[in-house]
């Protein structure tokens, strides 16, 4: 029997719901549109990956290829916001001294039941790791890349939940069956500024400074504005804000828990396995209406659970010929 894969997106859209998961990787189906917080995470793993494959290959300017990696049909804006946390985190990772030996790596284990060690005969576990690098110690870390729009500092509500993340061993051991026995694990979380761009004030709602002695030329008053912000404004407001604060917008959480937490963290992957491995065979995926709305918006198969839309409609869907195309790899590229 041919194993089908499970990877760390793939458990997450069940998680979220059932049906979702039916329509995205047992049915291969994903919207024409790609939603724009889709192309911006895109967007940001393809800089970080230049960045430090540059890095790997000892160039001059790593924050240079890392930019230069960023995708040419990204909205201005969102840009120009990437661009700021591109620098930041380069500044920060810049003073950090390491070797890397890694950059997306992919791999595939077998998944084991955390009880009897027997290896399922229905799921592998494929992903790819992100980054390993060699402390100046010696010790092997596995980084693994994130991106939020919620605070990521230390105590925050992401950064606590990131210690519950039930991936944990898939990354070790997929970092073992690459060679590498790492000593902890560091999530580098970006966080993305929440500032909007800034519009111009409505001509009826603009309120000018009187004509005196003193100053002679009538302004806008504070706050208000002649013309919408420009994308190079826009960032060099970003740049100035990220400046008070640098830390903001990158967090590393190291994280150890190779003791008995990893087993219980195995006991829920294979847990939630199991109950995909008998929807799919069963043919029964149930709807988990109260996620139909994340985020403030629809879920993308919305329609069709509603009857309203068809998953064969051309306009709204396409199929995917391979349901996990982060696992492709280029030729050449893996440990790159």
């Amino acid at each position: 029997m041919l194993h089908r894969l499970l990877t760390n997106s793939c458990m997450g859209e069940w998680q979220q719901c059932p049906r979702k998961y039916l329509y995205r990787y047992e049915l291969g189906f994903v919207q024409v549109y790609t939603p724009e917080a889709l192309s911006f995470g895109t967007a940001m793993h393809a800089c970080l990956e230049a960045y430090w494959r540059a890095r790997k290959a000892r160039a001059a300017d790593p924050l240079a290829a890392g930019l230069a990696a960023m995708p040419g049909d990204l909205d201005a804006f969102e840009a120009a916001k990437l661009r700021v946390m591109v620098r930041r985190y380069a500044r920060r990772w810049d003073r950090i001294r390491c070797r890397v030996l890694a950059v997306e790596a992919g791999f595939e284990v077998p998944l084991r039941d955390p009880v009897t060690g027997v290896p399922s005969v229905f799921w592998k576990r494929a992903g790819k790791i992100d980054l390993v690098l060699q402390d100046t110690g010696g010790a092997i870390v596995l980084v693994e890349h994130k991106g939020s729009s919620e605070e990521v500092g230390s105590g925050s509500d992401y950064n606590r939940r990131l210690f519950l993340d039930s991936q944990l061993p898939t990354y070790k051991e997929g970092a073992l069956s690459l060679g590498y026995e790492i000593s902890r694990i560091v999530y580098d979380v970006l966080r993305k500024p929440q500032q909007r761009p800034l519009l111009a004030t409505p001509e009826a709602d603009r309120k000018y400074t009187k004509v005196t002695k003193k100053n002679p030329v009538s302004r806008l008053h504070k706050g208000q504005r002649d013309h919408a912000e420009t994308p190079a404004e826009y960032e060099a407001r970003l740049e100035s804000i990220a400046d008070i604060d640098p830390e903001d917008l990158v967090n590393l959480t190291v994280v150890h828990r190779f003791g008995h937490e990893m087993n219980a963290f195995a006991d829920d992957v294979w847990d939630q396995a199991e109950m995909m491995r008998a929807a799919v065979q069963t043919k029964r995926y149930p709807r988990y209406s109260k996620n139909c709305f994340r985020f403030g918006k629809a879920c993308a198969y919305l329609g069709v659970c509603e009857g309203r839309e068809s998953i064969d409609n051309p306009l709204a869907f396409t199929r995917l010929a391979d349901v996990h195309p982060e696992l492709e790899r280029a030729p050449g590229v893996g440990e790159g």
